[in-house]
């Protein structure tokens, strides 16, 4: 038995004493490669992960009081329209548009040092500096002759009481559009996921360029000529003596029925009668 068990024994020692120093070099090449960050923080993975969680808590608790301190805060600032014919928001809002006759006027709703940094100059609303965070401020907005309005990011317009001849409306990001009132000519631009419901705008001719993932609904009675792409979509009320479409990748052009639109050429011209002789 001895004879036997005596060279076990030596097998179990040299591996015994193998991994002892196998588990020395690895400690060592450990220390080596994070020696600074371990020390720094004395081993302490669980206290590491205590800072962090505090540092989380801390900051979130800063946003929650700046939050809370902004909305017992809210204002409304007053500004005269500066006479443009276009409109751009280049701010978080959501916004009522009236066509009204007499001097325009803008009304601006939100945290007080956030209205504060609401810049107007040639028909563009915007901040004269970054704003931390993220705020939609609400503006209600007048004037008698603006008919082209540039919304993008999640901004939300809506257009009542409009009468003019022309109105042309870009949309990109995710904002959203709305318009009812009357309109000889529709010029609509959507890219991004914008949505436009032009439905209960009454139009003669519309120009569309629909792309990205966009939505439109448009209601023109003579004419209208569709461009669509990416997996865009636009959405015909009515339907117009003369249809013309470039539809690229999955974009669609239907009706309100979900039929596909089909091209229809313009109507031939009269014959000329023969002149008598």
């Amino acid at each position: 038995m001895s004879k036997v068990a005596s060279p076990m024994i030596r097998v179990l020692v040299l591996i015994a004493i193998t991994g002892f120093f196998v588990a020395i070099v690895a400690f060592a090449g450990a220390a080596a490669l994070g020696g600074p960050d371990l020390a720094t923080h004395k081993w302490g993975w669980y206290s590491d992960w205590k800072e962090s969680d505090r540092f989380e808590r801390h900051h979130g608790h800063d946003r929650d009081d700046r939050d809370e301190e902004r909305a017992a805060s809210t204002a409304t600032r007053e500004l005269a329209w500066d006479g443009s014919s276009k409109v751009e928001f280049a701010i978080p809002a959501a916004i009522e548009f009236t066509q009204a006759p007499g001097p325009g006027k803008v009304s601006i709703t939100g945290p007080r040092d956030i209205v504060e940094r609401v810049r107007l100059s040639q028909g563009k609303l915007s901040f004269d500096k970054p704003v931390e965070g993220y705020v939609r401020l609400r503006v209600v907005m007048s004037a008698p002759g603006v008919t082209h309005f540039d919304v993008g990011g999640d901004d939300q317009l809506e257009i009542m009481e409009y009468r003019q001849d022309k109105i042309s409306i870009v949309g990109s990001g995710s904002s959203e559009v709305t318009a009812r009132g009357e309109a000889k000519q529709v010029v609509l631009d959507l890219s991004g996921s914008s949505e436009a419901d032009l439905s209960a705008l009454g139009a003669e001719t519309a120009t569309a360029d629909v792309s990205g993932s966009s939505e439109a609904s448009i209601a023109p009675k003579l004419s209208a000529k569709i461009e669509t792409s990416g997996s865009s979509e636009v959405k015909l009320t009515t339907r117009p003596e003369h249809l013309e479409t470039d539809r690229a990748g999955s974009g669609r052009v239907v009706f309100d029925d979900g039929s596909d639109a089909v091209d229809t050429p313009p109507s031939a011209p009269l014959p000329v009668s023969a002149s008598k002789t």
